[in-house]
């Protein structure tokens, strides 16, 4: 059942890949998907891991993201600013929010490296392919691509998202 899981959360997710790169747009239907299959792996996981813990923490680090985007903007330009929609999107927000029920905390910070990191690449690609000075970045997508990668890493290790050595027990399983 956990591989049939996975295997529809990536397709959701490539949907959002899809959708974001084309008209830099989320459906809200996809992420109710999402969020419900991730409801069934958080069900399933309650047992093993601490996921109340997990997503107390992760919303933290969520709401530390929000507020550091605010105060960037208050920085800019010198004046309080909402940052939805300027600095980061609606949509965005709302999978970063269904994802901290989905990882430990370390794979959160992980999970929201990499696709800060994956977003930083396509900016500088754009910046320098373009003269324009307003580059917008997919975040959605990257971080669906984030997910999938993963949910392989967590195929290819036999172990779980909401354990902090996923990557570790990949490392030793390669």
């Amino acid at each position: 059942m956990d591989i049939v899981m996975d295997v529809l959360i990536a397709i959701a997710s490539g949907q959002i890949i899809f959708q974001d790169f084309k008209s830099r747009t989320g459906s809200i239907y996809i992420l109710l998907v999402l969020l419900l299959l991730n409801a069934v792996i958080f069900y399933n996981s309650i047992v093993n891991y601490p996921v109340f813990r997990s997503l107390a923490f992760n919303t933290f680090i969520l709401l530390v993201v929000i507020f550091s985007q605010f105060m960037l903007l208050y920085v800019k330009k010198r004046q309080f600013s909402n940052p939805l929609n300027k600095t980061i999107g609606t949509f965005d927000v709302l999978y970063l929010l269904l994802m901290a029920g989905c990882l430990s905390p370390k794979n959160y910070i992980y999970f929201i490296i990499c696709s800060a990191v994956l977003g930083l690449i396509h900016g500088f690609m754009q910046l320098n392919s373009n003269k324009n000075k307003t580059v917008l970045i997919p975040f959605a997508a990257y971080m669906a691509i984030t997910h999938i990668l993963f949910i392989i890493a967590k195929q290819l290790s036999g172990s779980s998202l909401y354990n902090d050595g996923l990557f570790k027990n990949l490392y030793h399983q390669l």
